[in-house]
């Protein structure tokens, strides 16, 4: 908690288009023992009455937490990372649908969002976003005619 605290704590975070908008800001707070008797503890207040918290989990993992324990990415930058490609993709699609599932085949992952229930993946012009819930349900965000330049994916880097 105290490392976390020291490079994170009080970092303000723009807010998520999903999961209400995610954390405010990073804080450590409340450490409680999961069933397997491992730690987490909270990573900072959301920004509306969510029935989970955001957490970060025993091996540094950022995730929902509250009656079970959903980890997210396996690092911090992860989710800051998964930020950051939401305002970009956000900013360049010219569209933008939800979906429940789709089809990866001939996709590659972004292996900065350290992804794991969410994680993000790059096609020719597009992006998708695969978010999970503390429930155990995922939906699909795809954005259409977002080009690789910003991108440091390897494809962006073969361009």
């Amino acid at each position: 908690m105290v490392e976390f605290d020291r490079r994170w704590g009080g970092l303000a975070l723009p807010p998520a288009l999903g999961y209400d908008g995610g954390p405010r800001w990073f804080a450590a707070d409340e450490p409680t023992r999961s069933p397997d008797g491992r730690w987490r503890f909270d990573a900072g207040d959301p920004r509306s009455a969510v029935p989970y918290s955001f957490e970060i989990g025993p091996d540094g993992e950022f995730g929902l937490g509250t009656l079970g324990w959903v980890p997210l990415h396996t690092r911090v930058e992860g989710w800051i990372e998964s930020l950051a490609l939401e305002y970009h993709a956000s900013s360049l699609a010219k569209r933008v649908a939800v979906a429940a599932e789709i089809d990866l085949t001939g996709f590659e992952p972004i292996p900065e969002v350290h992804g794991m229930a969410n994680n993000w993946w790059r096609g020719d012009d597009q992006l998708v976003a695969v978010h999970s819930t503390i429930s155990g349900a995922s939906f699909v965000r795809i954005y259409d005619g977002v080009p690789d330049v910003g991108l440091l994916s390897p494809r962006a880097i073969r361009s």
